[in-house]
């Protein structure tokens, strides 16, 4: 790696983490949490990777209650880093959807008058996101799916976008 691309990386991560803990101290509804799978079995519940996809979206539940904390890991098996913004449901990476009538339906993006901040995931890492819905509201029942829109090194022009398994909400 050279020189330039290491310092681009070590911006980008210092960024996102004032980032984050803005808002962690503002809204306190969210903890973005990257990390490295220690081993194979951490894989959660979730799709695997969809047709030629290596990047893979996963929970760590099948069912959640209306409150309880939502876990989800993407996990990047590209050669080459992934690039993502932090609009999605309650301002993290992925945009949440829930079915209704048989349908997908995306619920709210980010409303933060903040700067969109980049996050970047390197080859072979994961990144996990925690959610609390119990801090900023509740979710209904129903059946929902984490949406990740990407694009590979950071290629503009090439977003792609991968889906998780759905996973149920419960009372």
């Amino acid at each position: 790696m050279s020189g330039q691309f290491v310092r681009e990386k070590l911006r980008s991560c210092l960024a996102i983490r004032r980032g984050v803990m803005l808002a962690l101290i503002l809204i306190g509804s969210i903890h973005c949490l990257p990390t490295v799978a220690a081993s194979n079995s951490e894989v959660g519940h979730g799709a695997e990777p969809q047709s030629n996809s290596l990047v893979s979206v996963s929970t760590n539940r099948k069912s959640y209650g209306s409150q309880d904390d939502i876990v989800a890991t993407i996990r990047n098996r590209e050669r080459y880093p992934v690039v993502a913004f932090d609009r999605g449901y309650l301002c993290t990476v992925l945009d949440l959807e829930r079915r209704a009538n048989g349908d997908w339906r995306l619920l709210g993006k980010c409303p933060s008058t903040q700067p969109t901040q980049e996050l970047g995931i390197d080859p072979g890492k994961d990144y996990r996101v925690a959610i609390q819905p119990r801090l900023s509201g509740r979710l209904q029942e129903g059946e929902y799916r984490f949406v990740f829109t990407y694009r590979v090194n950071g290629r503009v022009g090439e977003t792609q976008h991968v889906y998780s398994a759905s996973f149920l909400i419960t009372r």
